[in-house]
């Protein structure tokens, strides 16, 4: 800002520290011990020291790591920069000390895990090794900014890590057996994490009885076991709860909710409580080389589908009372579509619900409430559960795309569209059948498809008001009374006129007067002309006057005005190019083609979709039946609108 008075700098309020950091850590002594421990997890460290206060009188708590350390300029970047991102700055992977070759993911993300020792005290000092240099701060909380950083001094150093000194601690309510349990029940995972608290290392005998289940388990090529722990209430995120597999006391991987066909979304809260610890030296053969994980094998196989039982068995029956009350929640939100249902369906339902808690544990109780709806619903449905059987064939990229449609079109819109494209795909092959068989009839197999098709001649062709003439088809019949004679009954169709040699259908748009002069139909607008050869007859000059002379006969008895505008398409098996082309005639066009050049141009304007989905199931061999049951869809859209 600049008015002559200098430049103005933002405030910090009383509360910003506690706003930026958050009350748990600041006001929780276990999250914030437990924020330091993470820290020395994420600088590399192997071992940790923690001195805690526990007599009278004792105020110094610290916490030491022999992890890679800071230079100064990288703890002054750190410390001094608000909502420092750790991941961007420093990546996912922790820097381990030169001599450690050890791989590890960070448990921290946003950098707000510095500044936990404000939760015991308003000073705190940090000293911090690394390449031979050593430095020591004091951080302390101030008025006009959340905190100040004084170096106190620098020097040279042999090793490398970490200390944090609190030398006036307050708040410590915990006692050595708690602290030791509560980091080892979320720091235990890793044996290449070793952590003492007042010269003690914690162990799993240190863990309570009560939250700890050991299991030991057999199978074909010997046994393991499964230590279960249970925090009973969540912690702040899932970095340290999940699997770790143990394998001559190191760990292989990540510790995470990946297990075979189990996993668990980090935001739930069973995610923040758990961690299962499988103890399995029997799978020694099967660790990569880089121990990031198990090779395939029927050892491993038989193993991980044990753990993934134990695993969902464990969390179901330590969850029961909580599933329980979401249920109420979920039958009382369903209440109205439950209360309908039969005594059977709802038992059905109840049962399902049930199941759905157990076997999906990553599910939100917001989901699973939407899902019972559903299925309430589908309990009201003629198909029942075949939806259910569908849903179930699909792998989980088609059910993202399914998603994805349904996020973008309703079921009645896409079945619209879908229809339509669906009874044009049909025609089309059905039409291309048709053409090709030469003991095909065109009155009674191809007029009444290509009736349905005039699109294929021209999205100018699309409108619904295109309409069948029977008073037109019966002119043309009498002006061809001789060639209809043929003794064929299916022939006295009154929508198509008998022509030499094929038919013809007659397909109209009325024109109406204006308002003033009575509103009433006047004449045709528009004529369209479907004359279809037989199969295997050729399109030449005569066939092309035979279409002119009852388009004549029209225009001569005063059905077709001389503004009319009229197209002719005829139709065959092929062309003869002397009486190729396009023909004009005032208003009126004759259009000579063959039936596989007007199909193909068809299948270009439906981007040759009918390739494309040949698979589909209603590109069978009973797409005759099901052309004729399909919905008019156009005329549906227009009542829709209308």
């Amino acid at each position: 800002m600049s008015n002559g008075q200098g430049s103005l700098f933002f405030q910090f309020g009383s509360q910003f520290l506690e706003n930026h950091v958050g009350k748990a850590i600041l006001g929780n002594p276990l999250v914030a011990l437990t924020e330091l421990v993470a820290n020395a997890w994420d600088a590399g460290a192997t071992d940790v020291r923690i001195q805690w206060p526990q007599a009278d009188g004792d105020t110094q708590l610290m916490v030491c790591d022999n992890g890679s350390g800071m230079l100064r300029n990288e703890f002054e970047d750190r410390w001094r920069t608000l909502s420092y991102s750790r991941l961007e700055a420093q990546g996912e992977m922790a820097e381990f000390p030169p001599s450690v070759s050890l791989s590890r993911k960070v448990f921290g993300k946003n950098g707000v895990g510095r500044h936990s020792p404000f939760c015991f005290s308003d000073v705190y000092e940090v000293e911090s090794k690394k390449n031979g240099k050593r430095f020591c701060a004091v951080i302390k909380k101030a008025i006009e900014h959340p905190f100040e950083i004084e170096v106190v001094t620098e020097s040279k150093a042999n090793d490398t890590g970490t200390t944090i000194r609190v030398d006036d601690a307050q708040g410590v309510r915990m006692s050595v057996e708690e602290v030791k349990s509560e980091l080892g029940m979320r720091f235990l995972v890793d044996p290449n994490f070793e952590v003492y608290v007042n010269g003690e290392k914690v162990v799993f005998k240190d863990l309570p009885s009560d939250k700890v289940a050991k299991t030991r388990y057999n199978c074909s090529d010997g046994c393991f076991s499964i230590i279960s722990i249970d925090l009973s209430e969540t912690d702040r995120n899932t970095q340290r709860h999940g699997v770790a597999w143990h394998v001559d006391g190191r760990m292989v991987g990540e510790c995470d909710w990946n297990i075979g066909g189990f996993s668990l979304d980090g935001r739930r809260k069973e995610a923040k409580r758990f961690t299962f610890i499988v103890e399995a030296d029997l799978l020694k053969p099967d660790v990569r080389k880089d121990w990031t994980g198990f090779a395939q094998s029927e050892r491993f196989e038989q193993v991980a589908n044990m753990v993934e039982k134990h695993v969902r068995e464990y969390i179901a029956n330590a969850t029961k009372k909580e599933r329980d009350a979401a249920f109420g929640e979920i039958k009382s939100e369903n209440a109205s579509a439950f209360n309908t249902l039969t005594k059977t369906a709802q038992k059905r339902w109840v049962e399902f619900v049930k199941r759905v808690q157990v076997e999906c544990p990553g599910i939100s109780e917001k989901d699973l409430s939407r899902l019972a709806g559903i299925l309430a619903n589908l309990e009201e449905t003629s198909s029942k559960y075949s939806l259910l059987k569908r849903l179930s064939d699909l792998g989980s990229k088609d059910l993202d795309r399914l998603n994805d449609i349904l996020s973008s079109w309703t079921v009645e819109t896409a079945t619209l569209v879908l229809d339509e494209i669906r009874t044009r795909c049909m025609l089309i092959e059905e039409l291309k059948k048709k053409v090709d068989d030469s003991t095909t009839k065109e009155v009674q197999e191809l007029q009444p498809l290509f009736e349905r098709a005039l699109w294929v001649f021209g999205p100018e062709f699309e409108s619904i008001e295109y309409t069948s003439n029977q008073t037109m088809a019966k002119v043309v019949k009498q002006l061809f009374s001789k060639d209809s004679v043929s003794g064929e009954g299916g022939r006295n169709r009154p929508d198509f006129a008998i022509v030499p040699n094929g038919s013809a259908g007659f397909y109209t748009i009325s024109e109406y007067l204006d308002y003033e002069e009575g509103g009433g139909e006047s004449a045709v607008s528009k004529l369209i002309v479907v004359e279809l050869k037989r199969p295997g007859i050729k399109i030449g000059d005569e066939e092309k006057d035979q279409c002119r002379k009852y388009v004549r006969e029209l225009q001569r008895l005063g059905y077709v005005k001389g503004d009319t505008q009229v197209r002719c398409f005829i139709l065959g098996s092929e062309v003869d190019p002397f009486a190729g082309g396009v023909m004009e005639d005032g208003p009126v066009k004759y259009y000579p083609l063959a039936y596989m050049t007007i199909l193909d141009r068809a299948s270009s304007r439906l981007f040759r979709l009918e390739r494309k989905i040949k698979s589909a199931p209603f590109m069978s061999d009973n797409v005759m039946k099901d052309l004729e049951e399909a919905p008019e869809v156009a005329r549906q859209i227009e009542l829709h609108n209308g």
